[in-house]
This record gives structure tokens, sequence and C-alpha cells, in this order.
């Protein structure tokens, strides 16, 4: 009996040793999620999506693959579609969306998007914004984030952060008018691999979740073939290309009496 008494406490005793070691703000949690996914070199996830905005409504599940320095494949499925996007070596982003017995396929070259294209620099900041240590950065600038209790998720202790919009926040006009209509968004990281295992973004009045992301099955630093980032769309496929799309848009849009002044 002494001796399971001894054993209970040098675990009670190591588990407060572990908790006390917890970080204890926010800026100290960020800096360490920045330092630990810094140096991952790749990861593999399983996620879930959820959507719940009054002009969108949507489930997506699906996997993602990240290699540095930017090279990115996802595939999602969400009903009635199933969507491919592949970010190679070379920054051409290929989106390919199947619903039923039809199939598009987009392209745009992330390398030439001009700034005065907010709606394409938009996209291109979605889709290049899945390296974790950017993510992070992001929040970081657009977020005032504060430390909440901790939590168990996938079998990890999460640091649990709760941020306000910033009112000194850079944002592009579209991404200012989106999020003015939000809340706070709420990161939980966990405490041993850094990583953003959980993104929510709420409603003004914090009841209500509008966007959630949730990353399961999390592999880090996993070897992954050059080839896992390359697309080729099928033979007679209808390749759209965006970046040509908006530029076309912009193009007949009507010219300011000022220009040229």
């Amino acid at each position: 009996m002494k001796r399971f008494l001894r054993l209970y406490l040098t675990l009670a005793l190591a588990t407060v040793t572990v908790r006390a070691a917890e970080l204890t703000d926010a800026d100290a949690v960020m800096n360490f999620a920045a330092a630990k996914n810094a140096s991952y070199e790749s990861y593999t996830a399983t996620f879930a999506q959820n959507m719940n905005m009054r002009a969108m409504k949507m489930q997506l599940t699906g996997t993602i693959a990240f290699k540095r320095p930017a090279q990115m494949r996802m595939e999602m499925n969400g009903a009635p579609q199933h969507m491919v996007m592949v970010i190679g070596p070379d920054q051409i982003m290929w989106q390919e969306v199947v619903i039923g017995s039809l199939t598009n396929v987009m392209k745009m070259d992330l390398q030439n998007v001009p700034t005065n294209l907010p709606a394409a620099a938009m996209m291109k900041d979605s889709f290049t914004r899945m390296d974790p240590k950017d993510q992070l950065v992001k929040a970081k600038d657009r977020y005032a984030f504060t430390l909440l209790p901790a939590t168990e998720l996938h079998g990890q202790r999460m640091y649990v952060l709760a941020g306000e919009l910033r009112a000194d926040a850079k944002l592009a006009p579209q991404e200012a008018a989106v999020l003015a209509g939000m809340g706070k968004q709420k990161l939980l990281v966990g405490q041993e691999d850094g990583f953003l295992h959980r993104v929510e973004q709420f409603d003004k009045t914090g009841s209500n979740t509008l966007i959630a992301m949730d990353f399961t099955d999390l592999k880090l630093n996993t070897p992954l073939a050059d080839a896992l980032f390359i697309y080729k769309p099928a033979p007679g496929a209808n390749v759209i290309d965006m970046l040509q799309m908006f530029l076309q848009m912009m193009s007949r849009q009507p010219k300011s009496p000022t220009a040229g002044n």
C-alpha cells in the first residue's frame, strides 16, 4: 500500500510540474507556436470545415499535404461536389471541381497576381495560408489574443487563445467588410507540437460559430514526393485562367472621370 501511495504521489507531482511549465500569456504561446511550426518542413492531415454563415452554409471534409516553401495539395468532399487544389513548385494554383458529371478546371499564376486586383489577391491569400507559421503570423497581426484555460483535444493538451479584431489591423476592403460581421476568433494550439489544431470564428454575439476548421491525423515532417504537387488537366478539360479572367473584368470596368488628369 505504501509503495502504491509513493507511486501515486510521484505521478501527481510530475503532473503538477508539467502543468506549472505551461505558458501563461498569449504572446508566449504565439511565439512558441511560431518557433515550432518554423521547424516543420512538411505535414499531412485530415480536416473538417463547417461554414454556417447567412450567405454560405457548407460542410467539407478532406485531406491536406503541405511542403515548404509553398507547395500544397488539398482534396475536399462536400455534397454535391468533389474538389482538388494543387499548388506546385511553379506556384501555379490548380483547382479541379467535379459536380456530378461536370468537371471544371481553374488555374491561377500566384506569382503574378497584381496588387490592384483585391479579389485575386484574397484568393491567393486563402490558398497560400496553409503554411501553419504564416497562419499564426496573420492571426497575430489581425487579432489581440488573450489566454483562456487549457483543454484536451485529440489526445493532447491545448492552449486556448481568444482574439478580438485589432482596431489597427491592416485589411483589404473586402476582408474588412467580411470581418466586420464577425466577432471573436478562437485558436487551439497543441502544447507539445505547437500546431494549430482548431480555428473557430464566432458571430458578434460570441454564441454562434460561423466557421470552424479542425485538423486530425496530423503527421509532421513526413517525406512527401514531388509528384504529389504536380497537376495535369485531363485531355480536353475546360481550363479557365482565373488571372486572365480577373484582368479582363477589370479592363471592362469604367474608368474614373479623373483618370489621366
